[in-house]
């Protein structure tokens, strides 16, 4: 836990430094630059985010999902990240006619994946080299799984949204009262350099503009953010303002088919109400902070720069971003996040090319492992990097321990076809039992009935194995094995040794003795 607090505040921290230094300074003005931003009809641009971690290996559990280190899950999540580079080339963008396309190339280790997309309303294509056939989905139905609200929040100003253009418009409002609440507030950092009639290359090109540049410590950090949160909170016509704003914006959502219009009755009881609530929740960020500055500990040696070249017009053509720290955080001893992009064209003439959807398979029928890895050449950097270090192929599960006596308690109480009791197995004389079917379906393979020699089937393609009731023997490819301990009938299903199973199918157990209530079974 201690690992993620860390995590979330340095990660407010850098958030509110990427910002930082943006009052009104020699002629560059940060709200200027989010009105222009927003009004943006079209560009052409390049862009790239590269990961680099150290990694504490010796900090992850090598048996336990669940409490000794950090979860073996982390681990795996910054193994992908460490070295990973990905580029975004001939960017187009296309505000009025909703259409985006780009080229790019993923990077990883020796690995490199050259990929293409296009976007058209709420419909993308994307092109992978080493994929059958072009992938189509619909970015709307990405929010498709969030709550009743989140959901509809999300895909509010989307093409297929029916808003007026009333909403709209209040959609562009809460948008430029909230960052102009946010920004007007930050505080200027003192390595704050602006230089202005600056000569820059972009894109081979010389442009002229204003450079600003940063570079914050960790123990700068606590401070600035202190100072941040109490001008917010103190920011009274900035609040009310933005109180105002959210309020005519969620009037008009209620109005497309909400549940809550008895809400917006009163718009000056509301409006109070929404602006107290902003209030209640800055205050108590800001005493937290105050209160807990001494208890954030971050390395010296951990520190944000930003370069970034500003036009005339007040667009970002440049921006060069490094995020390094040196930190014990979740498992890492410290690490690097550089992102850069720039771009050209600005309100230019810009058509984002379409890619063909001829013979695209939709995101929607990828819904299995299998399904993705067959759709991708076995001989591409694609299928290695979806297998080796995704690992779209793995199967992992866990099953849930109970002794036998609380296991048959439980089973007595549910009925034949209640499918609970699955995902549960129990210990008998030291052995942990599991389901049959259960076990063997979630490892990718099928379990069937051989009424003619009253014996349980799995069969992987490549290997048979055979369960017969009260027998400690399992006849797998026709030979005899001796499993040392018998096959279980319990309430009409066939329990047999997880581990005897799970390695006949090529899988492993992992299973920690201060965890006993839980194995976690893995299959590469």
């Amino acid at each position: 836990m201690y690992g993620w607090n860390k995590r979330g505040i340095i990660a407010l921290l850098v958030t509110l430094l990427v910002l930082a230094g943006c009052q009104p300074v020699d002629g560059f003005d940060p709200v200027k630059l989010f009105e222009q931003e927003a009004e943006l009809a079209s560009y052409e641009g390049s862009a790239s985010l590269k990961f680099e971690f150290d990694i504490d290996t010796d900090k992850f559990s090598k048996t336990d999902e669940l409490g000794i280190g950090y979860q073996r899950s982390y681990l795996e999540a910054y193994e992908l990240l460490n070295g990973l580079e990905l580029r975004i080339n001939e960017l187009k963008a296309n505000k009025k006619s909703g259409t985006v396309s780009g080229k790019g190339l993923l990077t990883k280790a020796k690995l490199q994946i050259p990929f293409e997309y296009s976007v058209e309303g709420d419909k993308a294509i994307v092109q992978v080299e080493g994929a059958r056939h072009p992938i189509t989905l619909k970015l709307g139905e990405l929010s498709d799984e969030l709550p009743y609200r989140w959901n509809k929040w999300l895909k509010l100003g989307t093409a297929s949204t029916p808003l007026s253009d009333a909403g709209s418009e209040r959609e562009r409002d809460l948008t430029k009262k909230g960052l102009q609440l946010l920004v007007r507030n930050l505080p200027n950092t003192d390595s704050l350099s602006i230089q202005r009639n600056q000569v820059v290359d972009v894109h081979g090109s010389q442009a002229t503009g204003t450079t600003v540049a940063f570079d914050v410590t960790a123990t700068q950090m606590p401070e600035l953010l202190k100072k941040y949160l109490r001008s917010l909170t103190l920011d009274d016509k900035g609040l009310r303002d933005m109180a105002d704003s959210l309020f005519e914006y969620l009037k008009d959502e209620e109005a497309v088919g909400g549940r809550y219009n008895e809400w917006f009755t009163d718009k000056e009881m509301s409006v109070e109400g929404i602006y107290g609530a902003e209030k209640f929740i800055l205050a108590t960020l800001a005493s937290i902070v105050t209160t807990k500055q001494q208890e954030i500990h971050i390395s010296p040696d951990t520190r944000v720069h930003l370069d970034m070249f500003v036009d005339p017009q007040q667009f970002v053509r440049k921006a060069d971003l490094n995020v390094q720290f040196k930190e014990e955080i979740g498992g890492l001893k410290g690490g690097k996040v550089r992102f850069q992009m720039e771009r050209w064209n600005m309100n230019g003439s810009v058509q984002p090319a379409a890619l063909a959807s001829r013979d695209a398979v939709d995101v929607s029928q990828l819904d299995t492992p299998e399904a993705v890895m067959e759709q991708v050449d076995e001989n591409s950097a694609l299928y290695t990097f979806l297998k080796h270090d995704l690992k779209v192929t793995r199967k992992q599960f866990s099953l849930w321990l109970m002794n036998k006596t609380e296991f048959d308690t439980m089973a007595e109480s549910m009925s034949d076809s209640d499918d609970y009791l699955s995902n549960y197995g129990f210990t008998s004389d030291d052995v942990a039992y599991g389901q049959v079917r259960k076990i063997t379906e979630q490892l990718g393979y099928k379990a069937e009935w051989d009424s003619t020699n009253n014996s349980v089937v799995v069969n992987t393609g490549k290997k048979e194995i055979r369960f017969t009731q009260d027998s400690a023997t399992a006849i797998v490819d026709g030979q005899q094995v001796d499993m040392d301990h018998k096959v279980l009938f319990i309430h009409g299903v066939y329990y047999v040794p997880v581990r005897f199973l799970v390695e006949q199918l090529g899988g492993e157990i992992h299973w920690n003795p201060d965890e006993s209530f839980m194995l976690t079974v893995t299959k590469n």
